[in-house]
């Protein structure tokens, strides 16, 4: 599938200040080969929103140029290009480089109201389905190049956070096991945070992944409320377009579903089909949009795949 760019306006340049309502190209020095051995070409980009938590950081709809694959959640915007309110995520403003258009303010504003509704499900086999697969895999390879960076200007982790507020983390297991008595917690020697990793949710708490070829897996969320000395523990789920060999080690990534707090970090583990457990030497997620990365090094690549991810979120 080719992606083509409309032509640029010659009055517009990467220095023009950026705001709401603009679409962009991304740098083509961004573009590079990826999951499922495919090359990624910079997609066009609708800024939808500047976040105000992380300086450099843009919040961004993925935009194509062939209305005949648009569906529900999709905007058209001008000139035979749409906007995909169902494929958002976060940039850095480093990374745009030319500006094409910019929308009316009514069309940003369907957009907005559209990324935060239900979108109605394709059927599984359709054509419209098989483009938004791919387009989700190509907002992922980009955003989580910029996740990095971006992670790296917050202020103290909310991990940190929560080690702060409960000087005896066996608090966070009593508030926990109060709140939800279902739980099945693993056995053995672990950390808090490993305990709560490793937490498996009863089969009603737990939400069910979306039927499709797309690989799955559950996360463990926790919500911390320092000013409360508070905790909430709950279920969620992440879908993964990153699961390959990478450098001398093996790389996940993918997005978590449904909304976190203002900050948030992940513990990511990998599960071995022998029984050992590996730490991410390297595991970040971007708060606004869930996407999310985990470098495990110096693993072999086949016993990775074969693995199982485990990941608690820990957000505030």
């Amino acid at each position: 599938m080719t992606r083509h760019l409309m032509p640029q306006d010659e009055r517009a340049r990467s220095e023009e200040r950026c705001r709401e309502g603009q679409v962009w190209t991304l740098r083509e020095s961004l573009a590079g080969w990826g999951p499922g051995k495919l090359y990624y070409q910079p997609p066009l980009v609708l800024v939808i929103g500047l976040e105000t938590g992380v300086g450099g950081a843009v919040r961004v709809a993925q935009v194509y140029d062939d209305p005949r694959l648009m569906g529900p959640g999709d905007v058209l915007i001008g000139d035979g290009l749409f906007a995909e309110a169902w494929n958002t995520y976060t940039l850095r403003t480093s990374d745009l480089e030319r500006l094409i258009r910019v929308v009316p303010e009514n069309i940003l504003s369907e957009v907005l109201q559209l990324e935060s509704a239900e979108v109605e499900p394709l059927e599984e086999h359709s054509p419209t389905a098989a483009f938004r697969r791919l387009e989700i895999r190509v907002g992922a390879y980009f955003s989580i190049q910029a996740v990095a960076e971006l992670m790296g200007r917050l202020d103290p982790s909310p991990t940190r956070l929560l080690l702060d507020t409960f000087p005896e983390p066996e608090r966070i297991l009593q508030q926990v096991r109060r709140k939800k008595p279902g739980i099945a917690w693993p056995e053995g020697e672990l950390s808090t945070l490993k305990r709560l990793a490793f937490a498996r949710f009863p089969a009603d708490e737990a939400p069910l992944a979306a039927s499709g070829s797309q690989k799955t897996v559950p996360v463990n969320i926790l919500e911390i409320f320092p000013l409360e000395y508070g905790v909430n523990f709950r279920a969620s789920i992440a879908t993964i377009s990153v699961w390959r060999e990478h450098a001398s080690g093996f790389l996940a990534g993918g997005r978590i579903l449904g909304a976190l707090l203002g900050e948030a970090d992940v513990l990511a583990c990998l599960e071995l089909p022998d029984g050992s457990v590996l730490d991410a030497e390297e595991s970040l997620v971007s708060p606004r949009d869930g996407y999310f990365r985990a470098f495990f090094p110096d693993v072999d690549p086949e016993m990775a795949r074969n693995g199982r991810l485990v990941l608690l979120v820990c957000t505030a």
